[in-house]
């Protein structure tokens, strides 16, 4: 029985059903800690000799990233890599994929609110690029309450020019 397939230098099952049964079977705990060797795996992969990282530009890689980070409860790389994600995406013309991106990157920083942790200061840029992804892709309602949200959280921090930005965003929207 073939479950597994080679893919150049990973694999990769046959059939997503064996994998999530697989995945399920995998207590919490340990997928968690698994997710979070993956991506710092993924985050290592084709660094230069010298130890530097070197920024990975595939929007794909970002996502992996992102994706990876996210479930191993670094909610800090997870938004970091999701942020960087939705960039390429929307570098790539590829809108839709950069509003899923900056949403998953906004829930996270939810999550992180949730559990008491500091919000990061990025949260207002993620708003603003979710607004601009939003109404690439004909998301109006989307696009005006992410700016709506941008333009109060740029308020409250006392950043007349992003809110005023944020503003703008709106009333294009």
């Amino acid at each position: 029985v073939h479950l597994l397939r080679a893919e150049g230098e990973t694999y990769a099952f046959y059939h997503d059903t064996v994998r999530e049964a697989l995945y399920r079977q995998v207590i919490a705990s340990r997928r968690q800690r698994l997710h979070g060797f993956i991506g710092r795996a993924l985050e290592t992969r084709g660094a230069p000799r010298d130890g530097v990282l070197s920024l990975p530009k595939d929007v794909h890689h970002l996502a992996d990233l992102a994706f990876h980070f996210s479930r191993s409860g670094d909610r800090e790389h997870g938004v970091h890599y999701a942020r960087l994600a939705a960039e390429e995406a929307l570098r790539a013309y590829a809108p839709l994929e950069a509003v899923r991106h900056y949403q998953s990157a906004l829930h996270l920083i939810e999550q992180m609110k949730e559990a008491g942790l500091p919000i990061p200061p990025q949260k207002g840029e993620l708003l603003l690029g979710l607004g601009e992804a939003a109404l690439q892709t004909g998301m109006e309602a989307e696009a005006i309450a992410a700016f709506h949200s941008a333009q109060a959280w740029f308020e409250q921090r006392g950043d007349p020019l992003a809110a005023g930005r944020a503003a703008h965003g709106l009333g294009r929207a």
